[in-house]
């Protein structure tokens, strides 16, 4: 994930009260024929989570604050730890007390055999179970209204901190959007990066547009982000949602005359459609860059001047092997 060290950037953003504070996002033109959701799909995202686990790291807001954030993450790697040897790690997170890489304490158990979870319907979640008051879509009694849903593995194994603390969730999904401008609306209690990608692989860092983020923590609150898409047609999506400690809501929908509306909530006519994205994708891809291609003050695609002595590339290698 793209970190801007605790500010929030938003492309074409309002704040909670609707105030336009920039242009939307424009979306480079895609060509839609190379990819489209199963057609036999239910609605949905493809989910996958990752949980850091050692002494003090929910006071140090590691996963909102950290440069690689969600892709050091979700690995893969690992642990090197001689009692957790094998077990899959939190990416590149190393506990500064042992050296060694932090282990995934997420819960895998509803996970499939490559580590992912299907998230059906909408992005409405909460730790506090389905009758949980914050966020905008809410249910009185956990039946009518929107209740809401766990997050994926989560709570979590973890043993020295909350087991609802220092996680991370991306979600993946093809979105169909109509030509023009779309707004787009997130809740969320803590952080959020929200991206759609200029091909069907929604991890490749080169092909993502930063759509909207806010890069810290917060009590739940609204982001507003416009982004205009040059053609009818599927987008790759990609929805990074990360948690310090303490509360923790998640909510993705758009805004249609002023009126929310969740992605997939299929009760409302007005609502964005989204299919589960792939898991695993045939071509080598960048699922992180470091310095990242637009830096905060340059603008989306724009060239960095900024010299660096060292750029990091994440390579993801073809799945099955070339």
């Amino acid at each position: 994930m793209v970190s801007l060290f605790g500010a929030e950037f938003v492309c074409g953003a309002a704040d909670a009260k609707g105030s336009p504070l920039g242009k939307a996002t424009k979306l480079p033109g895609l060509d839609h024929a190379n990819f489209a959701p199963n057609p036999s799909s239910p609605l949905g995202f493809t989910a996958h989570t990752a949980q850091i686990d050692y002494p003090g790291a929910d006071q140090e807001q590691v996963m909102s604050g950290f440069g690689w954030n969600l892709e050091a993450a979700l690995g893969p790697v690992t642990t090197t730890s001689s009692d957790v040897v094998g077990l899959p790690s939190a990416g590149r997170f190393v506990d500064p007390l042992t050296g060694y890489f932090c282990v995934n304490m997420a819960n895998f158990t509803q996970a499939d055999g490559n580590g992912y979870f299907f998230v059906p319907e909408y992005i409405n979640m909460d730790i506090s179970g389905a009758t949980a008051q914050e966020g905008d879509f809410r249910s009185p009694d956990g039946v009518t209204g929107w209740p809401k849903s766990p997050f994926p593995g989560i709570p979590g194994w973890s043993h020295n901190n909350p087991n609802t603390s220092e996680f991370a969730v991306s979600f993946t999904a093809y979105l169909y959007l109509q030509a023009g401008v779309t707004q787009f609306g997130v809740d969320s209690d803590d952080g959020f990066l929200l991206t759609l990608a200029n091909g069907p692989n929604p991890n490749d860092a080169f092909d993502r547009v930063n759509i909207g983020e806010f890069n810290g923590g917060r009590g739940w609150a609204d982001t507003v982000m416009g982004v205009t898409a040059p053609s009818n047609g599927y987008y790759s999506l990609r929805f990074d949602y990360e948690q310090g400690t303490g509360a923790a809501t998640c909510e993705l929908f758009t805004l249609i005359d002023g009126e929310k509306v969740l992605v997939n909530d299929t009760n409302n006519p007005l609502c964005s459609l989204a299919y589960p994205a792939p898991e695993l994708y045939p071509a080598p891809y960048a699922a992180l860059v470091w310095p990242p291609p637009a830096q905060l003050g340059t603008g989306l695609g724009a060239y960095n001047p900024v010299a660096h002595a060292l750029i990091t590339v994440l390579l993801k290698t073809a799945f099955p092997p070339v």
